[in-house]
């Protein structure tokens, strides 16, 4: 974020210098270059995931704006095409821009999958839908304030052209595209579901994170999963059984305050004995079910970079260790921030 400010300011102020020189609306102008600057510094910062050139398209192109990240994803695009309109004049030329920049990032980002974390056509809906809004905002503002549209030179468009070639080919060579029909799995929790969830994510973790929207995705013979989403991240519980409870939280190499910091046992974790001390002090609290008759095990995963330690308990049926009952990621800090647990409270 620091970065991007800084390139944002940077951008903003040479921009600025430019245009004033040129006498030509300076301040839009500097606006406009810092928006698309911060616009591109956010979407292609690298936060690593994907390891192949796969982008799956959703057949449900209304899904984006159904969540508050894709509207805040839409909003994010329309100063970029509203400031671009005042700044320029010339509407065609923004107009074939607001396709462009959105499909250029999602292009970078699926070339670029294992540093950017691959491509999702959600955002680019949403980012398309956003800038083409701006687009028509800003030619109602200069209507209203009487200044005239300029014409768009045929380079300019010639250009605009050629780049959408380019993509095009670019996504035909090397990207591997896969449509889904979102519609025909997924569909709205059942009351009960959603109760059923939500007493799971209690359960886990307290009142911490508040629950904004559930999904049920069908299985085979009435079976499914149970999706809750809230802001630090999502959970999944199996349907009807309830048996596989998972819980992903957005860790602290993405972005910070999210995992779950364990009452009276957080801390720098630098050692497997402290990371055993944090996940012990969460499943005294939290799954005490997981302790009884099992077999604990703690794995650092990856070097210094890695999320953390995994800890993870075995239920024992004799001398024999069964599959793992329950298991907590331990981040660097001392905070939780996966869980997965089966056949919880046996």
């Amino acid at each position: 974020m620091a970065l991007a400010l800084v390139l944002t300011l940077l951008a903003g102020a040479l921009a600025h210098r430019a245009a004033r020189a040129r006498g030509d609306r300076p301040v839009v102008t500097a606006l406009w270059v810092a928006c698309t600057t911060a616009v591109l510094s956010l979407t292609l910062w690298t936060t690593g995931g994907a390891t192949d050139l796969r982008c799956v398209i959703d057949r449900d192109v209304l899904e984006p704006f159904r969540h508050l990240e894709g509207r805040l994803n839409a909003a994010m695009f329309v100063p970029f095409g509203f400031l671009g309109v005042l700044a320029t004049r010339r509407v065609a030329l923004m107009a074939c821009l607001a396709l462009v920049l959105p499909v250029s990032i999602e292009t970078v980002q699926v070339l670029t999958s294992p540093l950017t974390g691959g491509c999702d056509p959600s955002d680019l809906v949403a980012n398309t839908f956003g800038a083409i809004c701006g687009v028509g905002l800003g030619v109602v503002v200069n209507r209203m304030r009487r200044r005239p549209c300029a014409p768009t030179p045929r380079y300019a468009l010639a250009a605009c052209g050629v780049a959408f070639v380019l993509l095009g080919a670019s996504w035909a060579a090397w990207v591997n595209v896969t449509v889904w029909d979102r519609t025909m799995t997924l569909a709205s929790a059942s009351p009960a579901q959603k109760a059923a969830v939500g007493e799971a994510l209690r359960r886990s973790f307290g009142d911490r994170y508040p629950i904004t929207g559930v999904d049920f995705t069908n299985g085979e013979a009435g079976t499914g999963t149970v999706t809750a989403h809230f802001a630090a991240g999502s959970a999944e519980l199996s349907w009807p059984d309830l048996e596989h409870f998972t819980v992903n939280l957005i860790p602290r190499r993405v972005e910070e305050g999210h995992a779950f910091p364990v009452p009276g046992a957080s801390g720098p974790v630098r050692t497997h004995k402290e990371a055993e001390r944090v996940a012990l002090a969460y499943a005294e609290r939290f799954a005490p079910w997981g302790l009884r008759r099992s077999v604990m095990d703690v794995e650092r995963l990856g070097e210094e970079s890695s999320p953390g330690w995994l800890v993870s308990w075995r239920h024992r049926d004799g001398d024999l260790p069964t599959p793992t009952r329950l298991d907590v990621l331990v981040d660097s800090e001392g905070h939780i921030s996966d869980l997965i647990t089966r056949r919880a409270g046996e």
